[in-house]
């Protein structure tokens, strides 16, 4: 049954022209069929795109093929059909792009350039952080345009932050914000269902997202992860604005008191937490917000402990160098392959794809921020999604270099090294000790990766008493910490529906079993 169940799916899939997990090596697609590489964006992504291409369909008589990818192998897939030039089959006509991708394909010339469609495009209406990744340094040309904005922000537990009575001046600092959740962690906050509430987490174990979890606390202090000098680009990681960053990261991901699963959870996992209200803190997307109307069943959390208790957003604490914000995103682009006419067919899609109804129906079913500047003002009116917004007049982006890639590579691994430190390491002067020859490893990869020598005039023990550094703590006042655990409603209203459903359920069957008494009676009669 299983097999015949899946046979079934794999044909409905194809009649539809979604696929799932990559491209499929062994079907030629027509020649008047065009294809979209879309990557999986999340609940509701696959029905919007659908949707919006049937338009495309029945205003321009060109069938579309949508091929959906994986985020974890996303790359590597249209590498390999972007820059095989045995294969010409198989690539895309329109693609996806992660905001830190483009430069590299633009560079190796696996995407074509689009300003002749700046008539039609008019790039000028698209935010400028947005369109900061979709060129080349000392390039003219942009190769992608923004699809959508990822906008990381601190989402917090509405219900039990107003009830600890936590206000901005508590959170406005690195060192207010860190006093705030000691404080939290030290007193015995918990959910409705009768758990401890974590407050925080820089989740690290096997996580993908390390680079854009320190970018924060790096910018905030003044530093960057790459510089540049009269020799070129370079690593900046061993510069003292950096490691100051840095030093702030690396202890707060080794706070067991602020964050006790830090070291155990990767970004996933973290986020479970938070919507099973056992998190009071998280680091995350505006997808969340879009999640809350989904049922899980559809992948959502309404219903969930989170959805009652509400979400709410706040700035990312300031530094010594202000507050910061890391924004990244999607972007749409054209395969360097295929012959003129069929680029003018993927031409006209693209135009398609990015008008600004198309635009604004398929952000708002994944829950992330349009790039268009009009229709972000109109975002801006949601209050759920006033504060990402603002995040985007401080926001900032991984450096524009076609290298960028395997850096960010490197700068999770290094996530990931330093939670390894502090998972087996108590002393912290050892600790600062290994996690120094980590940055001192990590600065050595990276300026191979960029053709530079190292720089020379710091030592181990020099970035050793940058990670020893720590800013002291302000603890906060007139914080509520004795929140008393409540109820979901909507839990009991759950309860009670399923107590309805279970009561008709048995009134129905035994309607039924009563006409089947009396069906017999009257065959029994009949008999007679």
């Amino acid at each position: 049954m299983a097999r015949i169940l899946s046979v079934l799916l794999f044909v409905l899939l194809a009649c539809t022209g979604l696929s799932f997990g990559g491209p499929e090596r062994f079907v030629e697609r027509p020649k008047d069929t065009l294809v979209v590489w879309t990557i999986n964006n999340g609940v509701g992504a696959q029905g919007s795109l659908k949707t919006i291409v049937r338009g495309f369909q029945k205003e321009m008589g060109t069938p579309v093929r949508i091929l959906v990818l994986d985020w974890g192998d996303a790359f590597e897939k249209i590498k390999e059909a972007l820059l095989d030039t045995t294969d010409t089959v198989n690539a895309p006509d329109v693609l996806q792009l992660g905001s830190t991708w483009i430069t590299y394909f633009a560079s190796v010339g696996g995407i074509h350039p689009l300003n002749a469609l700046s008539d039609k495009i008019d790039f000028s209406r698209f935010l400028d952080v947005g369109l900061r990744n979709a060129r080349i340094e000392g390039d003219s040309n942009y190769y992608a345009v923004p699809w959508f904005m990822d906008v990381r922000g601190l989402f917090v537990n509405e219900r039990l932050w107003r009830e600890l009575k936590v206000n901005e001046s508590h959170v406005d600092s690195l060192a207010n914000f860190i006093g705030t959740l000691r404080a939290i962690g030290k007193s015995d906050l918990k959910n409705a269902a009768g758990k401890k509430v974590a407050p925080f987490s820089l989740p690290s174990h096997g996580d993908w997202t390390g680079a854009q979890q320190m970018a924060p606390f790096v910018w905030s202090y003044g530093g960057d992860f790459i510089s540049r000098d009269s020799e070129g680009t370079r690593s900046a990681l061993l510069d003292s604005n950096f490691l100051k960053g840095f030093a702030v990261y690396a202890s707060l991901m080794g706070d067991k008191i602020i964050g006790p699963y830090s070291l155990r959870d990767n970004s996933s996992q973290s986020s479970d937490r938070f919507v099973m209200s056992e998190q009071l803190v998280v680091y995350g997307t505006a997808e969340l917000i879009r999640l809350l109307e989904f049922f899980p069943s559809e992948g959502g959390l309404r219903t969930m402990p989170i959805s009652e208790d509400g979400i709410m957003v706040i700035p990312f604490p300031g530094g010594p160098a202000g507050k910061a914000a890391y924004v990244g995103g999607s972007h749409l682009a054209i395969s360097g392959k295929g012959d003129a006419v069929r680029r003018a067919q993927a031409e006209k899609l693209l135009v398609y794809l990015l008008r600004a109804d198309n635009l604004d129906a398929y952000s708002r079913k994944i829950g992330f921020l349009p790039a268009d500047q009009g229709l972000i003002r109109i975002w801006f009116k949601d209050i759920r999604y006033a504060q990402l917004i603002n995040n985007l007049d401080r926001g900032k982006t991984f450096p524009n270099i076609a290298e960028w890639g395997v850096i960010e590579n490197i700068l999770n691994n290094l996530a990931g090294d330093v939670a390894k430190v502090n998972e087996r390491t108590a002393n912290v002067s050892r600790r600062n000790s290994e996690i120094a020859k980590l940055l001192i490893a990590a600065d050595r990869k990276m300026n191979e990766v960029l053709k530079v020598e190292s720089a020379q005039g710091i030592s181990q023990a020099d970035v050793e008493k940058y990670l020893s550094a720590i800013p002291a703590e302000v603890p906060p006042a007139n914080l509520n910490l004795e929140v008393s655990p409540v109820s979901h409603t909507r839990d009991n209203e759950a309860f009670v529906i399923r107590c309805f459903i279970g009561v008709a359920a048995l009134l129905m069957f035994w309607r039924w079993g009563h006409r089947l008494k009396k069906i017999r009676r009257i065959m029994n009669r009949k008999k007679k």
